[in-house]
């Protein structure tokens, strides 16, 4: 009972960040055709159909995404960004300023798309004591439709 309260709480904190105004920021999309790398050829997948299996194989390059953030304006509260994947694992943790430059790699769209990757991002602005001040929270539905705080902003 006590995990259930806690979790609870846990989850209404993160509800009460407000999302950083869009212009505030600026947000862009770039492609970069990558190969995926070199299977391991010690590993054998006996649950892989032949599609994935073909496709974990192909050596042609592949859409690859990577979002640049550029940072307009922050409050004076905000000192920090963390970049979050899916609820727990940050991945980008640093100070940041009006005017930083911000490049965050995401990975294959086919992945995002297949949900092989996580699909859900958020980029998170606190204060001194890392608190969470505002958000941007990004998202690939199974279809690739691309969405910033919940807004539609294209499809891969």
């Amino acid at each position: 009972m006590i995990f259930f309260h806690l979790l609870l709480y846990l989850f209404q904190d993160q509800q009460t960040v407000p999302t950083k105004p869009a212009e505030e920021y600026d947000l862009k999309i770039q492609y970069e055709f990558r190969q995926r790398p070199a299977p391991s050829v010690n590993q054998v997948q006996v649950d892989e159909s032949t599609l994935e299996r073909d496709k974990r194989l192909n050596s042609s390059p592949l859409p690859y995404l990577i979002l640049n953030l550029h940072v307009i304006q922050l409050t004076p509260q905000e000192v920090r960004m963390k970049a979050v994947r899916g609820l727990r694992d940050s991945f980008i943790n640093r100070k940041v300023k009006p005017g930083d430059q911000i490049k965050i790699e995401i990975g294959f769209v086919d992945d995002l798309k297949d949900r092989t990757i996580e699909f859900e991002y958020e980029i998170v602005f606190l204060n001194e004591k890392r608190d969470p001040q505002s958000r941007i929270h990004l998202f690939v539905d199974e279809d690739g439709t691309f969405k910033i705080n919940g807004e539609v902003r294209g499809k891969f």
